[in-house]
C-alpha cells in the first residue's frame, strides 16, 4: 500500500487506555492529527497536556450503551 500523500486526522476510540496512548503518539509522530474519545473532561485534559503542541483532540462519549 503506497504512503499517504495527505496526512489527515485519525481517530481512536478509548484515548485514555494504556495502548491507545501508545498508538496516539506513533500517529502524531508520524505527522497526523488524532481525535479520540475519553469517558470524561479529565481523561481528556489529561491526554492534551501529555500530548502538548501536537494536533491532539479529544470528544466526551460517557456511555455508549446510552447514546440513542
Amino acid at each position: 500500500m503506497p504512503a499517504l500523500q495527505n496526512k489527515g486526522t485519525i481517530l481512536v476510540t478509548g484515548a485514555s487506555g494504556y495502548l491507545a496512548v501508545h498508538v496516539i503518539e506513533a500517529f502524531l509522530n508520524d505527522g497526523f492529527g488524532v481525535r479520540g474519545t475519553v469517558r470524561s473532561s479529565a481523561k481528556g485534559d489529561y491526554l492534551v497536556n501529555q500530548f502538548k503542541d501536537k494536533p491532539f483532540k479529544y470528544v466526551i462519549v460517557p456511555d455508549m450503551q446510552t447514546v440513542s
